[in-house]
Parts: structure tokens; C-alpha cells; sequence
């Protein structure tokens, strides 16, 4: 699987100029490990109705990304390799590992 690292500020655009269900099928990670994710870095979401608001040149107004002192800059996020499908309960650490122990070229 190919890994992309973002920092702080990268995932918080990345957050918000693309909806959460869409990066949930683009990386591999469910819906809800991307929210914890965010929470876990501390990268504010969009509301419910930002993305029909945003649709219809309504108003809108960002929540502004806080400053962390001392917090990691740097975010992992793994590519969802074609076909593959979500396990809401694995997380991405169960994923990988079951990766590895599929691959018979790993363990070499």
C-alpha cells in the first residue's frame, strides 16, 4: 500500500475542501477512524450542511485550524490499493499487519 504523509495544515485543507465520505473511500480507513483521526489532531470538521451550502454559493465560514505547541506535524494516511474493501473494525495498524502477513514476499 502506498503511504502519503501530510502535515497539520495539509490535512485540515484536505479536511475541508473534500467531504469525509469521499476520503474514507479514497484512503483506507473507514468514515469514523478519519473523524477520530481529526479529533485525534486536533483538525475541526465541516458542520452538517457545509457541503450544500458550499454547492449553492451559500455563505460559509471555515473553523480555523488551533495551534498545537510541541504536536506531531506529521499525518500517515495509506491509499486504498483498487478493489480492496473497508473493515470498519480493523484499524489501519490491523490492516497493515494483515497485509504483511498475506504477502509471501514480506516475511523473507
Amino acid at each position: 500500500m502506498e503511504t502519503l504523509q501530510y502535515s497539520r495544515q495539509k490535512f485540515y485543507d484536505l479536511i475541508w475542501e473534500t467531504p469525509l465520505s469521499q476520503l474514507a473511500l479514497k484512503f483506507a480507513i473507514s468514515y469514523n477512524g478519519l473523524r477520530m483521526m481529526c479529533k485525534k489532531y486536533q483538525v475541526p470538521i465541516p458542520v452538517n450542511g457545509y457541503w450544500q451550502k458550499l454547492r449553492f454559493n451559500k455563505p460559509i465560514q471555515r473553523e480555523k485550524l488551533p495551534f498545537i505547541a510541541n504536536h506531531n506535524d506529521r499525518i500517515e494516511l495509506q491509499i486504498r490499493s483498487e478493489g480492496s474493501v473497508i473493515n470498519v473494525y480493523a484499524s489501519p495498524k490491523a490492516v497493515l499487519t494483515r497485509h504483511i502477513l498475506n504477502d509471501p514476499n514480506a516475511l523473507n
